[in-house]
């Protein structure tokens, strides 16, 4: 923005320095946790509307909140901007009074001024001034702590040196400027980041708690069709509204890529960003809502003896399962853009993010092994890395002896009878949502004798590199973004499944259906 009443020192540069700075923001961080954590009465009571209720609330404050830190990084890139411009103007003022020879004078007159000055005064003065612009006072304990460190300005900040480098035109690394350095935006933007982990937990609560209660309304209001053709139709319909549902996705993220990648203005990358967000919290409930469907068609048809038909619907069930975490995903990632772009200090792994998209594709392939039926597991060479899918049959999670996690699953194929042992390391299933009678398909490594599975033959499955994926991918990059909060591949375990209900009963392992409410953290360090 160029100053707009020829200021020389670029104070007025900024139309925030017409309309003032605001107080420090406020976001209400004690709030913000207890709805999230509020969500998991809901589960416990099994009370879906409540639930419903619970994660509008969150995702309703979260919002609020979120916008609260839009506007503190809008303020803190101007600051940023202002004491940019304060550093440089110092600099060139001062490069301007050592050069010609006028080092030596300009320094006596500094030593001069110095010894006149009261340090104890200008240190108290400094502290005020950082109070006003903080919005607040500093604890007594820190101003002590300032005091008892603070040193002689001409011992701090080493004038010969300074001098020198000055006489020299540089203007980098010099001491003598280190008071002017633009350090202030900077330590805000630490104070963002720290209030946005909370700000994020709840908007991804709340948009997981509505996913499950809407499932479980659904799911509990909905019959399956009884004719043939209204299966067909059925299956026709499902297929309709998850192709749609891709859509609309793939649609939003690629206009936060092409944002990046052409470079646009960082309020448009904000803007592309928001909007998938809100897409995602208008669209999501309806998606959900059809998945309850699609469970009671698949397991009636299951039931019914159409082993064929029932898995048919099992993989869109799976598929629209695996849909279901990307989006969630692609909501937290979402937020995290639309507030780290306007910000000239944003995290690592999103200034990384930001940096590298004009030089990756959009998206690349996921490891995906050799398709085996369930009766054909047996004939598999030790070793190949093959892709099952089936009906859960049982799930359990266990630690071996060495104190690591496991999870076991054991699929059924209705059409054939059979079945077939999966194993993941380090994801607990069932409190990531993998129920009793989900459909899965995993991709791994067929053992004949899994150690992981009492040396019974097995499928372990495959760990994603979630790094390398997101280096050559911009999807699963984006993806990734939301990892601290929400994964959609549990630890990187290469698996989908249908989502299924959470309920009580003597294997209440197996009926976690909204387990990540009750065992996620609200965020990883």
């Amino acid at each position: 923005m160029e100053p707009i009443f020829g200021d020389e020192t670029g104070l007025h540069g900024s139309y925030i320095h017409l309309i003032g700075l605001p107080s420090r923001t406020r976001v209400p961080l004690g709030d913000l946790m207890q709805a999230a954590l509020s969500v998991r009465q809901g589960v416990t009571d099994q009370d879906w509307p409540s639930l419903a209720d619970q994660g509008l609330s969150c995702l309703a404050l979260g919002h609020a909140s979120f916008r609260l830190l839009q506007e503190a990084e809008t303020v803190a890139s101007a600051r940023d901007q202002s004491e940019r411009r304060q550093a440089k103007y110092y600099a060139k003022l001062l490069v301007n009074a050592v050069g010609g020879g006028g080092g030596q004078p300009f320094l006596e007159a500094l030593r001069a001024k110095l010894s006149d000055s009261d340090p104890a005064a200008r240190l108290d003065s400094a502290i005020s001034r950082i109070e006003r612009r903080l919005g607040r006072e500093l604890r007594p304990s820190l101003k002590s702590r300032i005091r008892s460190a603070s040193q002689r300005f001409e011992e701090r900040v080493g004038l010969d040196a300074s001098v020198a480098m000055l006489e020299q035109g540089k203007t980098k690394g010099v001491p003598l400027l280190e008071p002017y350095s633009f350090r202030l935006a900077a330590s805000q933007a630490d104070q963002i980041k720290a209030q946005s982990d909370l700000v994020l937990s709840c908007l991804s609560r709340g948009l997981l708690a509505r996913v499950h209660a809407e499932f479980h309304l659904s799911h509990c209001t909905n019959r399956a069709p009884s004719r043939s053709s209204d299966i067909d139709r059925h299956r026709q319909a499902t297929e309709a509204v998850l192709e749609d549902a891709e859509r609309w996705l793939g649609r939003g993220q690629r206009r936060i890529y092409c944002a990046l990648a052409g470079q646009k203005s960082t309020d448009q990358t904000a803007r592309a960003a928001m909007a998938l967000a809100v897409e995602i919290e208008r669209r999501l409930p309806i998606f959900v809502r059809a998945q309850g469907a699609i469970r009671q068609t698949m397991l009636f048809l299951r039931d019914d003896g159409k082993g064929a038909a029932s898995e048919r619907m099992g993989r869109l069930a799976a598929r629209a399962g695996m849909l279901t975490r990307e989006v969630i995903a692609s909501h937290c990632a979402s937020y995290r853009i639309a507030l780290h772009a306007l910000s000239l200090h944003p995290p690592e792994d999103v200034d990384a993010f930001l940096r590298r998209t004009d030089t990756t594709a959009f998206d690349g392939p996921l490891p995906n092994g050799r398709d085996v039926a369930l009766k054909d597991i047996d004939a598999t060479q030790d070793g190949d890395f093959v892709e099952i899918e089936g009906f859960v049959r049982s799930v359990e999670a266990l630690r071996l002896g060495d104190g690591k996690l496991i999870s076991r699953v054991v699929l059924h194929d209705p059409s054939s009878d059979t079945t077939a042992n999966a194993v993941t390391i380090f994801a607990h299933l069932p409190h990531a949502g993998v129920t009793l009678d989900s459909f899965v398909r995993v991709s791994g490594l067929f053992k004949a004798g899994s150690s992981l599975f009492d040396n019974e033959p097995a499928v372990e499955i495959d760990t994603l590199a979630m790094n390398d994926l997101g280096r050559s991918s911009w999807r699963m990059a984006f993806l990734g973004l939301a990892d601290r909060w929400f994964e959609p591949w549990r630890n990187g375990a290469n698996l989908i499944w249908s989502l299924g209900p959470h309920g009580l009963g003597d294997d209440d392992e197996m009926r976690f259906g909204a387990g990540e409410l009750l065992y996620l953290p609200l965020f990883r360090r």
